[in-house]
């Protein structure tokens, strides 16, 4: 039975003369890199038989420009249409939030942070899953929540992770978290409205709780 295998485009590139074998000078990248990573098929007695067209071209790149830089690149978001039932929904208070993530959240077996992306009317963009975690806690990154904001041009983010013992009273780790992306968010021109804990059933709001967090967004 054949079994898809990854093999090195790049590799054959150098044995070829098509592209210098040995570390590449800092910053650059041969054009052949861009399909350095093609799935074959291979079998029990021999090695993965690589695309033709992308042999070829990748070839004829590195004969051309050895060393070349990628001019562009373009980021598309897709918006999926099941997405748009809570297009409409103007977001102006913690439990307009809680109707959109306590239902996605409150059954999750691990600790699951999710970001809601919203446009200037505070209607919801997308629903960005920054990270997984374990039954107890969830390493979260400023990055992976305002990347996802950036890319959606969003004017402003509500943010939420559930605990799944069902008690959704926020940890210390939640409370330091929280000032944290509120401070992020300050500096980008993107504020963290609040952030929620989801619990069985319940939920609770950081910012009703700990308005701390938001006394100086820009500190």
């Amino acid at each position: 039975m054949a079994v898809p295998k990854a093999r090195s485009i790049l590799g054959d590139m150098a044995a070829e003369g098509g592209a210098p074998a040995g570390p590449l000078p800092w910053g650059r990248t041969p054009a052949g890199t861009y399909l350095v990573n093609c799935v074959g098929t291979a079998t029990s007695g021999g090695s993965a038989a690589l695309p033709r067209r992308a042999c070829t071209i990748s070839s004829g790149l590195a004969r051309t420009s050895p060393y070349a830089y990628p001019r562009w690149v373009r980021v598309e978001l897709v918006r999926e249409a099941r997405a748009g039932a809570y297009r409409t929904w103007t977001l102006r208070q913690p439990e307009d939030a809680a109707l959109i993530l306590e239902p996605l959240l409150r059954r999750e077996p691990t600790e699951t942070f999710v970001a809601c992306l919203l446009d200037t009317k505070h209607r919801p963009n997308a629903i960005h899953r920054c990270a997984l975690g374990s039954i107890d806690s969830v390493p979260v990154e400023p990055r992976s929540v305002f990347t996802g904001a950036l890319l959606t041009n969003a004017a402003a983010v509500i943010v939420a992770h559930n605990h799944p013992s069902g008690d959704p009273e926020p940890s210390p780790q939640d409370i330091l978290l929280t000032h944290r992306l509120v401070q992020c968010g300050g500096i980008l021109g993107v504020p963290v409205l609040d952030h929620l804990v989801i619990g069985a059933g319940c939920w609770s709001s950081m910012r009703a709780l700990y308005p701390a967090c938001w006394e100086r967004e820009r500190a």
